[in-house]
């Protein structure tokens, strides 16, 4: 499965066309608060800003990390995403939380 084929799974469950499957989103882990991301995004100042913001499901395998979810901007814009990395070793799942938490404070919406 692509990172393009998640995010737009992910897009569609945060979107208005289908409701059915908005409720998902709702399931997703915060980052800083819940699930798999209670520890993940509280030791980055890009992290701190994103926790409680970012919300995403986590997922690996030997030597692939993924991160695919929604994350609301500065401006109050609700952005999706979808990360992978491939043999990154330890720091892909770095890598791919730094990204993210990036998003928070894009100011995509301006």
């Amino acid at each position: 499965m692509t990172a393009r084929i998640l995010d737009d799974v992910v897009n569609i469950a945060a979107g208005n066309t289908e409701p059915a499957v908005r409720p998902l989103v709702d399931l997703l882990p915060i980052a800083g608060g819940s699930g798999t991301l209670s520890n993940r995004y509280l030791d980055t100042d890009a992290g701190r800003d994103a926790a409680g913001w970012l919300r995403a499901k986590t997922g690996s395998l030997t030597g692939t990390n993924a991160l695919a979810g929604i994350v609301t901007d500065d401006s109050g814009r609700v952005l999706t995403f979808a990360l992978i990395s491939n043999n990154a070793g330890p720091t892909g799942r770095t890598a791919i939380d730094e990204l993210a938490a990036v998003l928070r404070s894009c100011g995509c919406g301006t």
